[in-house]
């Protein structure tokens, strides 16, 4: 796990309330799921990926698609939607964002990311 994330989890809080609502809240580390075998496999998406792309990676693994390798769900946004922290792979310790079957990499680290999310930056919170 990326050190700021861990530091974030065991020092400052287990989570976070952005929002009044279910969704758009930083998940507790006992809500997180991952499968422990895909976890351990390289999360490897280089580019944002489009709608086409999605489908055509998810065919390529056997119906798995980023969700489910090197990366763990940290913010459920509803309609499809999450932030997830990449722990294995070239993007490791970055955050990605999957918006309804488009991924963006924001090329942000965990701190950076949240510290926008408290500055309202992220045009996707809502």
């Amino acid at each position: 796990m990326p050190q700021e994330i861990i530091d974030f989890y065991t020092k400052i809080s287990n989570g976070a309330v952005l929002y009044p609502n279910d969704c758009c809240n930083l998940e507790p580390f006992e809500n997180w799921y991952f499968d422990e075998k895909l976890i351990q496999t390289d999360f490897d998406i280089e580019n944002d990926v489009t709608y086409d792309d999605y489908c055509a990676i998810k065919n390529k693994n056997n119906g798995y698609f980023f969700e489910d390798f090197g990366n763990i769900a940290l913010m459920d946004l509803g309609c499809a939607m999450t932030y997830n922290i990449v722990v294995k792979g070239n993007h490791y310790g970055e955050i990605i964002g999957e918006y309804e079957m488009y991924l963006e990499i924001t090329n942000k680290n965990f701190l950076d990311w949240f510290e926008g999310c408290l500055d309202g930056i992220d045009e996707m919170m809502i």
